[in-house]
């Protein structure tokens, strides 16, 4: 008997031109959160669900990941050190393609609420508060790749993420 290692799938043609996805698998998830601990467990977790994980500590690497390397969600802290996660899902707003975005927040009840509801103004499909279960994390990202695409989020004022008044 021989031992044959299973064959990954091959590339597709690139998405939208010059851009092509960071994983084979329509799965491909990045988590951004400065919480290294928080972090190593939300990827282990996705990882041993089956899903290829990219991961950055802060809203700034995270944009330059997501923009050399497309996944199809982005679950992204909101109250992060240097650029945050509002100012993520602000900048992710525009990107080709679009990822299906995950906005989570541990702060204060009123922080949560606020940056939370603000998150999905900015076009995040889900929120999750902290603490969560795994569990939770998975039936979210599970929902959102089996959902239909939906419109872009709407416009903002010319003021942008100034409107919200969560970003001086």
């Amino acid at each position: 008997r021989t031992h044959t290692t299973p064959r990954r799938p091959r590339a597709g043609p690139p998405l939208h031109g010059r851009l092509t996805p960071l994983f084979n698998t329509m799965n491909s998830i990045l988590v951004v959160e400065d919480d290294d601990g928080l972090r190593s467990v939300m990827i282990e977790g996705l990882r041993s669900a089956g899903h290829e994980v990219a991961e950055a500590a802060n809203g700034r690497e995270g944009l330059r990941r997501f923009r050399a390397h497309p996944t199809e969600v982005v679950v992204t802290d909101i109250m992060m050190p240097g650029m945050e996660g509002l100012e993520l899902i602000y900048a992710l707003r525009s990107a080709t393609p679009r990822p299906r975005i995950i906005a989570m927040s541990g702060s204060t009840k009123f922080s949560q609420s606020l940056c939370l509801s603000s998150a999905r103004k900015l076009g995040a499909q889900r929120v999750l508060l902290k603490p969560f279960k795994l569990e939770t994390l998975l039936a979210a990202i599970t929902a959102e790749l089996a959902a239909p695409a939906g419109p872009p989020p709407e416009p903002l004022p010319p003021t942008g993420l100034k409107a919200l008044a969560l970003v001086s």
